[in-house]
């Protein structure tokens, strides 16, 4: 699982010109990856799984959840630790990812980087419908 900022991706790639979509793609082949994530700031992130079966990629944005963050210290490591935590349990890397997702949300509400609790995360989750 690789997790880099688009601007990182860029930077390993020593590419600023090509979009998103060829940045991610060559990443994949030359890391021989199974899952990457670009993420995208207050855009959100991008997840490629190549580990689907019957397909060679699946791409998904995630959008933001939170349009006015408080403090985004800690978003992508909460995004990751939830996602990893997840695919361990069994999930999928997209399924993984929209508990991510959540999981950013929560931490970009708090000021200083705060563990979530599962209470929390969960209680986001039910509320989202």
């Amino acid at each position: 699982m690789l997790c880099p900022t688009e601007r990182e991706a860029r930077i390993a790639l020593s590419n600023h010109e090509d979009g998103v979509e060829w940045i991610a793609n060559t990443l994949l082949e030359k890391t021989r990856s199974k899952n990457l994530l670009v993420k995208l700031g207050a855009e959100g992130f991008i997840a490629y799984s190549n580990d689907i079966p019957g397909n060679f990629k699946k791409r998904e944005h995630f959008p933001a959840l939170v349009s006015n963050p408080v403090d985004v210290a800690g978003a992508g490591d909460s995004l990751l630790a939830a996602i990893s935590v997840s695919m361990c349990s069994g999930a999928n890397l997209m399924e993984a990812s929209a508990i991510g997702a959540c999981m950013a949300a929560l931490a970009v509400q708090t000021i200083g980087n705060i563990p979530v609790s599962h209470q929390k995360l969960e209680s986001y989750i039910k509320n989202l419908r």
